[in-house]
């Protein structure tokens, strides 16, 4: 009897070990996942400014209609 409640203390304090160490490395990834987020959303705004200052460049280099 004290031999199985000494397996079950040992199975749960490395249970404890393991949630715990699960749990700093999903606080790790969240914190990657929010950079990369960001770096994401900055990529994007910066690609739609160069697309919309490439059409601008292309408007001014166009023919009027009328030629």
């Amino acid at each position: 009897m004290e031999e199985s409640i000494t397996r079950l203390e040992m199975k749960t304090a490395f249970m404890e070990d393991t949630l715990l160490t699960l749990n700093t490395l999903v606080v790790e990834q969240q914190k990657q996942i929010d950079a990369l987020t960001t770096a994401v959303q900055k990529l994007e705004a910066r690609l739609g400014y160069l697309i919309e200052m490439e059409g601008e460049g292309a408007k001014a280099d166009q023919r009027p209609p009328h030629y």
